[in-house]
């Protein structure tokens, strides 16, 4: 209990407001795949261009591979294949759409080089696709690049043209989210401190012929010796 309690105090007096009072670096990210990019509200689709599915980028393609923008986990894929989701290793939530109106096209025209769960680095592929293909069949070959957590985004060079896993993209969180979680994680070690030091006065005792029973720091039974 002591070295709990000891080990927690120092991870808050030290740590937690370190890391507080710290600046929060930006994130690079990659170009996944070669075009122009633009802010997100050229995109030509409002659920994207309106901000909507959050903030972002888009890309109109001049290649067809997709490569990995980070170092990240692949946590969902369509099953139209059009669209993955990424959590990158540092945290941060990105969905990939290949074109507008894709998901009609019911997997027609992707190839996937990864599964849901796969653990990808800076570069790996992703999918592949048919530009042509979509260019006819769909709204638009845009392809979105949105941030679900809203974090303020821009593009390194501005609007140009791009190159395949050329450095293209900040992403910066609000320092008052960091804060915010923070915070709450100083309360809950606060909170469990002081369950534990409840806990350590109301810690049984025993001798020969006398043993106390407790349940979650609360003596809930006595039980006289054999």
């Amino acid at each position: 209990v002591t070295v709990i309690k000891s080990n927690l105090e120092e991870y808050m007096s030290c740590h937690i407001d370190t890391v507080e009072s710290c600046d929060i670096k930006p994130l690079i990210l990659g170009c996944p795949i070669g075009g122009r990019a633009e802010t997100i509200d050229k995109t030509p689709d409002k659920a994207f261009s309106s901000g909507m599915m959050g903030t972002g980028v888009v890309i109109f393609p001049t290649d067809n591979v997709v490569y990995a923008p980070e170092n990240a986990t692949v946590v969902s894929i369509f099953p139209t294949k059009h669209a993955i989701g990424l959590l990158t290793d540092s945290g941060t939530e990105i969905l990939i759409h290949v074109g507008i109106d894709t998901v009609k096209l019911n997997g027609h025209g992707f190839n996937l080089f990864v599964k849901e769960g796969d653990h990808v680095k800076k570069g790996d592929k992703l999918l592949s696709f048919d530009l042509k293909y979509i260019k006819e069949n769909a709204s638009s070959d845009a392809i979105p690049i949105v941030f679900t957590e809203n974090p303020s985004v821009k593009l390194i060079k501005g609007a140009k043209n791009y190159k395949a896993n050329e450095d293209m993209i900040e992403v910066k969180k609000e320092l008052i989210y960091e804060r915010a979680e923070l915070k709450s994680a100083r309360f809950y070690c606060r909170l469990f401190i002081l369950m534990i030091k409840s806990i350590k006065k109301r810690c049984y005792e025993h001798d020969k012929n006398r043993r106390y029973t407790y349940d979650c720091g609360y003596a809930s039974k006595y039980v006289g010796a054999d």
